[in-house]
């Protein structure tokens, strides 16, 4: 009776024990299938960082490349505006020089003066007044200016005071020459008026 109830508890303890030996071998298994999905889970959150890091570069890259193409097509539009622009001064010279091409006689002088003048007197007591002209006589015409002059005639108030010719010689078609002359005159006091004219011998 003894021996048999040894057995029973025996029994028992090793019905127990393989229990517990299942228990653990399972928590064990659950356990290496935990780490393995959290390995994986790991490693796939890593490829997604990865993945996410490369989109990221790429986006950067896009927008660097959309950057120069936005600059390209400024630098174009502005080199598009400025051509723009030179095409209208161009124009515009072309119709001038048309214009000017039109207004020539081709049979005539004309002379144009691009000229400067000023009253010059050295003290206050009016000594050596003058007239100082300075610039130059161009031919525009089509033919030759035969003795070309500057008519330069002085005034104070309403009375000539001094009169002169600046010979400038024959002008061919679209020649010029400089000037550069003091001109006396025999009055005391500032001019208060003075007329150059260009003239020819030309009929």
């Amino acid at each position: 009776m003894k021996l048999k109830i040894i057995l029973i508890a025996v029994t028992a303890v090793l019905v127990v024990s393989l229990a517990a030996n299942g228990n653990l071998y399972f928590l064990s298994q659950e356990r290496d299938s935990l780490a393995s999905n959290y390995n994986q889970q790991k490693q796939a959150t890593a490829e997604l960082q990865s993945q996410a890091a490369n989109l990221q570069n790429q986006t950067v890259n896009l927008q660097n490349q959309v950057a120069a193409l936005n600059d390209k097509a400024n630098n174009l539009q502005t080199e598009n505006s400025n051509l723009q622009n030179q095409n209208a001064e161009l124009q515009k010279e072309i119709e001038n020089l048309t214009e000017s091409a039109a207004n020539i006689p081709l049979n005539k002088p004309r002379l144009v003066t691009r000229l400067g003048a000023s009253n010059v007197i050295e003290s206050a007591h009016g000594n050596n007044p003058r007239l100082f002209v300075e610039g130059d006589v161009f031919n525009t015409g089509g033919a030759t200016a035969w003795n070309a002059t500057l008519h330069i005639t002085m005034f104070i108030g309403v009375k000539v005071v001094g009169e002169t010719f600046i010979a400038l010689g024959n002008m061919e078609p679209f020649s010029g020459c400089h000037i550069s002359r003091d001109i006396q005159y025999g009055a005391t006091g500032r001019l208060t008026n003075w007329t150059i004219i260009p003239e020819t011998s030309n009929p």
